[in-house]
């Protein structure tokens, strides 16, 4: 809730909570303030360092759809198995999924895949950053930004696409306001009757840029 409106200022006084304690998340029976995503997964019980690595059969690194399915058929076998996710879902809509013919939202398809490994027993963590990958004897060593380490009999590798920037000035200023790494329905509402420029070759771009309305741009 945003502190400049009056509901949130009322919920801040209620709370006890000022503006150094800001971002703040309001917990059953207390508050979590100058809140983390790390410090927040570790309250809500999302947190790695509750992992014992005797248990640990496969650790999966990336919560996309990959990853989440390793997870889910890893976990049905009956292998203990943990999911490592530095971030959130970043697709707006997938439509080349097996199952979906329509399509469906990337969170639709993680909160779906997401109770369906909790089901078979996977334990999902996140935000956990893997930074590295150690074969040891018997073991794979995972260190994450943290500075902690998880050991696993065998891991998966899943972790997805990472945009690329060009060199030009400010161009991390305009991310996400007129410049975009997708060409999805939320980018046609901001764009639209407005020239639009497609920049690099790979197949999402062209493929799903012709997918909009053609009156909507030009």
């Amino acid at each position: 809730m945003d502190d400049a409106t009056p509901d949130g200022l009322l919920l801040m006084r209620l709370a006890s909570l000022s503006a150094g304690d800001l971002p703040a998340v309001l917990l059953p029976g207390r508050s979590l303030r100058n809140a983390t995503p790390g410090s927040l997964a570790m309250n809500l019980g999302l947190s790695h360092e509750r992992i014992k690595d005797d248990e640990i059969d496969l650790a999966v690194i990336g919560g996309g759809p990959a990853g989440l399915g390793a997870a889910v058929y890893g976990s049905s076998e009956g292998l203990g198995t943990v999911l490592l996710d530095a971030m959130g879902p970043a697709s707006s809509r997938i439509e080349n999924y097996l199952g979906f013919p329509n399509g469906i939202s990337g969170a639709e398809l993680t909160r779906f895949a997401a109770a369906q490994a909790l089901k078979f027993g996977s334990r999902l963590y996140s935000p956990s950053r893997a930074v590295g990958l150690q074969p040891l004897a018997d073991r794979i060593q995972i260190p994450l930004s943290d500075g902690t380490d998880i050991l696993a009999r065998a891991a998966i590798i899943a972790t997805g696409a990472r945009y690329q920037s060009l060199p030009i000035a400010r161009w991390k200023h305009f991310e996400g306001a007129g410049i975009y790494y997708a060409a999805t329905e939320l980018e046609v509402r901001s764009c639209a009757g407005r020239s639009v420029a497609v920049l690099g070759g790979a197949n999402s771009a062209g493929k799903q840029l012709c997918s909009w309305p053609v009156n909507q741009l030009q």
